[in-house]
């Protein structure tokens, strides 16, 4: 993990600040719209770090005097020198998408104009001015003296990062389709649900919802190729073409401006607005990609809002509030079906057991796997970091929200504290393939699948707090070792299931090797007290691992293997 500083408009430009709204006035707000989805794009298909800021910078002052260039130049890299040991980027997927809610809900809808050089540095003047109104917004004390512990580094940084996490962070878009092919088929073939999928397919065309999802997928894929085949420049892929068979899809996906401004006038509301309808009407024949990592969420989380509110489910008896649908969704889906078919493809290995919670034994965890004497236990949450405490800057409201999800008595770490005062009294098995309690060494893992979740120093406030309650309990004397708890991303599971019980890539050696490095980096940051290395100490479990992990190679069958396992084929029309 690394600080990134951006400079704002008083870092640039001297004299007396100026107001974005009178540099705006006679530029259309549909040409911002269109530059901000091009910069976008740029940061999303070909983030190359300075080599890009320096191509997005050349772009948007290329047809300024050498003057104005050189004095701006000047002043950003007196910047840089000011901020040798930290990164200095000028361009954001974050101040991007703060730039296209002023501009969406301060629409100027005046005619088509080419910008002169001088309209061209007014634009380039409003975006620092965003910058620096988005960073007054922000409670930040990455100033103060570093203290080099965990408390520090989340007061430090979750105020701010939790804000922008989301937008920075990339998925792997075939293992989240294949969680949407999930949601589909549990709906259709294993609930009293059916009807809403067929109507929801019908309403777009499609005759199966491999199909629907392939359309969303294939819109990514042509995004990434117009990347690679347009000289490697990203924001030639800021737009899509209306395409047959797409139409319902392109329309559900785009934005009516002045219902955005309406809803979302007075707070942009961790951009939910953009997420929701990542796509904007710009001529008869194009659309804008207002986020590409938002259109690449309607494969799954975008998809669940979609199908609540445009299948006709939400007039169900069962679902009155979205947050009904989207409890079933995370306890009969995500935790009890598609989890259960992931543990089941990822521990094959003979003699191993893993049982699933039943309801047999109470607060028996909701999976169990035992290799030897090794024990893994593991709770799922498939629940949404709170709104509120994302949009709060406030340390406090987070904890609180971290704690109320899964650190209580009754979730995540308590459940945990709970499942080792019975394994220690009687086996979870009924006939146990080991002796004595005391020969065990227990794996706690938490699977959660909001990406909110995956934010820097999250699983270590948790393992922290899992230890303590260990201690309090005394339940060190009971098992072999009770292992530090893991807190891990369902889409990393998804993405590497096939591969976690390969020899050397077990799921416990890298949990195991996890840890390790984590201690490490802790020792190193505790001798050279600096705060670069005490940053990296805040690397995720699946940063550090997914180096490790053999991904390319040639022999692994990873489509095959989910279609299997996940029985992707299920709702197709039968031979």
């Amino acid at each position: 993990m690394k600080i990134i500083i951006t400079p704002e408009y008083k870092d640039l430009f001297t004299g007396p600040q100026e107001n974005i709204s009178d540099l705006l006035a006679d530029i259309p707000s549909a040409l911002t719209i269109a530059l901000m989805a091009m910069l976008n794009a740029e940061l999303h298909f070909n983030d190359r770090g300075d080599e890009t800021q320096a191509r997005i910078f050349d772009m948007l002052l290329r047809r300024q005097p050498a003057g104005t260039r050189r004095d701006i130049l000047d002043k950003a890299f007196a910047k840089v020198g000011r901020n040798r040991n930290e990164d200095v980027h000028f361009f954001s997927v974050l101040y991007n998408m703060n730039f296209l809610h002023h501009e969406l809900t301060n629409f100027r809808d005046l005619p088509d104009i080419e910008l002169t050089p001088e309209q061209e540095l007014q634009v380039f003047k409003s975006y620092f001015l965003v910058v620096e109104e988005v960073n007054r917004e922000y409670k930040s004390t990455l100033r103060t003296a570093p203290e080099f512990n965990d408390e520090y580094f989340a007061r430090m940084t979750w105020p701010t990062l939790i804000d922008q996490f989301e937008l920075n962070t990339h998925v792997h878009p075939y293992a989240v389709m294949v969680r949407g092919s999930v949601f589909f088929n549990y709906l259709q073939m294993h609930s009293e649900y059916s009807g809403y999928v067929l109507k929801y397919l019908q309403k777009h065309n499609k005759a199966t919802a491999l199909n629907y999802l392939g359309d969303i997928y294939q819109l990514l894929i042509a995004g990434h190729k117009k990347t690679q085949e347009l000289g490697q420049t990203g924001w030639a892929s800021f737009s899509i073409s209306d395409t047959p068979g797409f139409e319902t899809l392109l329309a559900q996906f785009c934005m009516d401006q002045k219902a955005y401004a309406l809803q979302y006038g007075e707070s942009k509301s961790n951009f939910s607005g953009i997420k929701s309808q990542p796509l904007w009407r710009y001529n008869k024949s194009n659309y804008l990609v207002l986020s590409w990592g938002s259109l690449s969420g309607k494969l799954y989380e975008g998809l669940v809002f979609d199908f609540f509110h445009q299948s006709g489910i939400k007039e169900h008896a069962d679902f009155k509030r979205f947050t009904d649908f989207k409890r079933f969704v995370g306890e009969q889906i995500t935790e009890r079906y598609l989890s259960r078919k992931m543990l089941q493809a990822l521990f094959k290995k003979k003699y191993g057991v893993l049982l699933f919670d039943e309801h047999e034994i109470a607060g028996f965890p909701d999976a169990y796997y035992r290799q030897g004497n090794t024990v893994v236990l593991f709770e799922i949450k498939d629940a949404y970091f709170p709104a509120n405490a994302i949009n709060s800057f406030s340390y406090d409201k987070i904890v609180a929200a971290i704690d109320q999800k899964v650190n209580n008595s009754g979730k995540g770490t308590g459940q945990f504290i709970k499942q080792l005062k019975f394994l220690c009294q009687k086996p979870y098995e009924r006939s146990p393939g080991y002796k004595y309690a005391r020969n065990l060494t227990v794996y706690p893992v938490i699977i959660y699948a909001d990406q909110m979740f995956n934010m820097p120093g999250i699983d270590q406030y948790l393992a922290k707090s899992f230890c303590e309650k260990v201690r309090e309990n005394e339940l060190e004397k009971h098992f072999k070792k009770i292992k530090p708890l893991a807190f891990i991303n369902l889409n990393f599971l998804m993405k590497y299931f096939d591969l976690l019980e390969t020899s050397g890539f077990e799921l416990t050696k890298l949990i195991d090797e996890y840890h390790a490095q984590v201690a490490a980096k802790k020792k190193r940051s505790n001798r050279t007290r600096d705060l670069n290395d005490h940053l990296h100490v805040y690397e995720t479990f699946e940063q550090l691992s997914e180096a490790k992990l053999p991904a390319d190679n040639p022999k692994r069958e990873y489509v095959a293997e989910t279609i299997r396992a996940f029985d992707l084929a299920e709702a197709l029309p039968k031979e």
